[in-house]
């Protein structure tokens, strides 16, 4: 590893305390080990002639070693190491360690436990350096049609982890417009088509991926049809906004229809709430269209 990348999701105040408790300790356990996680891995540092055990010996330029010790049985397990002990060792948790017996440590460990423990002769090696947040200067903003339009699912399956469905509105118009910017968030991935050409494709609740679609319209009946799926976590949720450039916009809400494979058995979406509820709150935003770097899959 020559970094680390922190990766997470938005969670509510109060949901999953346990979980977010976790979490917390993990991140604060991976950043204090950093120095030694980015630096060399000493090969055949350390050996176990019990085979359920996986050890791994980590180089640190300036605090010494650390030994990651793994049981990947689901009983537990007592084994001896052998390395090249340091006179000293610290457990980074703070439990209570064996000393070492010249170059072996006698250890215990429950069913898939873990023991991360350091060189002791050296102080703990500082923490990496974390650069600090700079968001860019020139912030898409799109004209948020999306932002005044309405959660939609296929009724009664927003909670049905896996769920896909196809979606439509039929809409008039006079004159063929300039410009018409078709926003769309779905959680997780949609397929859209106005009048029969596919614009879109993408995967992402938390941002509304936006595209002129005006090329697409025509003076007369038109219609966007999406094509939306879960990818196996509900819950499931789709908002869609198309501004033109006279002000009026189609906002996916009572208006949307719903089929299950898109040919026949349309009825009215259920309607989950307004931009800004639970789940999702307010946390979509307008992000310019880019296509998906892997085909998605809603065949």
């Amino acid at each position: 590893a020559t970094g680390l990348v922190y990766w997470g999701v938005y969670m509510g105040q109060g949901e999953n305390p346990e979980f977010l408790a976790g979490l917390k300790k993990t991140l604060h356990e991976v950043t204090a080990l950093g120095a030694f996680l980015v630096g060399d891995t000493v090969e055949n540092g350390a050996k176990c002639g019990n085979a359920a055990i996986r050890v791994m010996r980590k180089r640190s330029a300036d605090a010494g070693c650390l030994w990651i010790v793994l049981n990947e049985s689901p009983e537990e397990q007592t084994f001896t190491l052998e390395s090249d002990f340091p006179a000293k060792l610290v457990e980074t948790s703070g439990a209570a360690l064996p000393a070492p017996q010249g170059n072996k440590l006698a250890l215990t460990l429950p069913a898939y436990g873990v023991r991360v423990f350091r060189d002791g002769t050296y102080p703990a090696p500082a923490p990496l350096y974390v650069p600090r947040e700079r968001r860019p200067q020139n912030v898409y903003r799109g004209k948020d049609g999306f932002k005044r339009a309405a959660w939609v699912w296929y009724p009664g399956e927003s909670r049905t982890p896996g769920s896909r469905a196809y979606f439509e509105q039929e809409f008039t118009l006079d004159r063929a417009p300039k410009t018409a910017e078709l926003s769309i968030a779905c959680d997780d991935m949609f397929r859209c088509q106005v009048n029969g050409k596919v614009v879109m494709e993408q995967m992402s609740w938390a941002h509304a991926f936006t595209l002129d679609v005006a090329k697409f319209l025509k003076p007369g009946k038109n219609i966007i049809r999406i094509h939306a799926a879960d990818a196996g976590g509900a819950p499931c949720g789709l908002l869609y906004g198309l501004v033109l450039d006279d002000g009026r916009e189609i906002l996916s809400g009572k208006e949307t229809r719903t089929s299950r494979d898109g040919k026949e058995k349309w009825v009215p979406a259920e309607v989950l709430g307004k931009y800004g509820i639970k789940p999702w709150t307010e946390q979509v935003s307008a992000a310019p269209y880019s296509p998906p770097e892997e085909p998605l899959p809603l065949e």
